[in-house]
């Protein structure tokens, strides 16, 4: 049986890609991240994932492109837990290297990893699948596994296909996931990873059929683990009621959903989903309690 918390981690994607073309609540601008950031802990939410305003740059220039809003932040809040995306365009794991400068500077305590390869883009006008392959390689997995174990920190491991879930529970059982791990089971909704009626679809849907799919792979490993959806609103699919009856986590924001159609902000879905867990009683964890439960080094 998959691991079971009563304490909810609400996750907040709060902008990633998105624009305020397709909503005006989106932030951009380091000051708006900033203030985002601000209002979202106030309101209780338990971890932040944020994009910087170019996720093509690495190293050095994409850490202080986080820190010009996030540095602030963390001073103001030095137990709240965020975390940054992946950087670089041409290897994305290769480089993890602002993870750990933000590990130094703004306090960040988690890294991402996404164990395998998916294609990701906007389909051809005949409707084939079409974009370009996100590739990370087995050998630039086993290294950001390593980079990120090494220097304490936890790894939010993304779970587009069914096979990233089969690496990181390898990984699992060999006893070399990062202490402070979690899975995060990315369905894939009508609009896809770009938000888009064009996006190129992958993985599951988020469907029950599907959530039991993947329950069951996750089996007794234990390990905490979410639900997101791309490109959906979660709380509209069978998959936050399902996460929520059987002690999962629920990632939600507008980098996942840009709420085009509604117009509604991070804050508004992350009310929404508070009153979705009070009525099947999961309270909503603090940051200390989410670093607890994900037994986060340090």
């Amino acid at each position: 049986m998959p691991r079971r918390d009563r304490e909810l981690i609400v996750d907040v994607a709060m902008n990633g890609i998105r624009t305020k073309a397709q909503n005006p609540n989106v932030p951009e601008t380091p000051a708006e991240i900033a203030a985002e950031a601000e209002r979202l802990f106030a309101a209780g939410v338990t971890i932040i994932h944020a994009h910087n305003s170019d996720h093509r740059v690495a190293g050095r220039a994409a850490a202080d492109d986080y820190l010009a809003a996030w540095g602030g932040v963390h001073t103001r809040h030095p137990e709240a837990l965020w975390y940054p995306t992946i950087a670089g365009s041409d290897r994305p794991l290769g480089d993890l290297s602002h993870v750990a400068i933000l590990a130094k500077e703004a306090g960040v305590r988690i890294g991402c990893v996404d164990p395998g390869p998916v294609i990701s883009g906007l389909a051809a006008s005949d409707g084939t699948p079409a974009g370009r392959i996100y590739a990370n390689t087995a050998d630039d997995i086993h290294s950001a596994f390593a980079f990120l174990a090494d220097r304490r920190l936890g790894a939010e491991i993304g779970i587009y296909e069914p096979g990233f879930l089969r690496t990181a529970l390898a990984y699992h059982r060999a006893g070399k996931l990062p202490q402070g791990s979690i899975i995060n089971l990315y369905f894939c909704g009508r609009r896809g990873m770009f938000d888009s009626e064009r996006s190129t679809l992958y993985g599951l849907p988020p469907t029950a059929a599907s959530f039991e799919a993947y329950f069951a792979m996750l089996e007794d490993a234990d390990l905490p683990w979410k639900t997101s959806v791309w490109g959906e609103d979660i709380l509209d699919t069978p998959i936050a009621e399902l996460t929520l009856q059987r002690g999962g986590h629920i990632q939600i924001g507008l980098e996942n959903h840009a709420q085009s159609d509604t117009g509604r902000s991070n804050l508004d879905s992350f009310e929404r989903l508070v009153r979705t867990a009070s009525a099947q009683d999961r309270p909503i964890a603090t940051s200390r309690v989410a670093a607890a439960l994900l037994d986060l080094p340090g």
